[in-house]
């Protein structure tokens, strides 16, 4: 089972406590238009609530490799793109496997950005 404890809470976190509500996701998601695939080597790891699998709820969220060069559109494009590396990573893993018949059914949060 693929499973990103609190994936999306990240993206809530961030604009409740970083941008304090002046923008909101679909504003972002232009704006994250803006920034290069890869966020300028800014990568972000999407453990915000613990590893699930195995559990582990030591793990936590963080970016890494930030720089002065980086405003607030490369810190939520490295969130959606942490989250989207990270379920492709577990796609990969269960089409590898042999449940898998041709068929996946998906159950996801209410974002559906096009910045991945």
């Amino acid at each position: 089972m693929a499973y990103i404890s609190g994936g999306g809470i990240c993206l809530k976190w961030f604009l409740d406590a970083i941008l304090r509500g002046e923008k909101g996701c679909q504003e972002l998601d232009v704006l994250a238009e803006e920034v290069l695939r890869g966020s300028a080597g800014l990568i972000f790891t999407t453990h915000f609530s613990g590893l699930v699998c195995p559990n582990d709820g030591a793990i936590k969220s963080n970016w890494l490799w930030l720089a002065m060069r980086h405003d607030y559109r490369y810190l939520y494009r490295a969130i959606v793109e942490g989250l989207a590396y990270e379920y492709k990573m577990y796609l990969d893993i269960i089409q590898e496997s042999v449940l898998l018949e041709g068929r996946l059914a998906c159950s996801v949060g209410r974002r559906r950005s096009q910045s991945a």
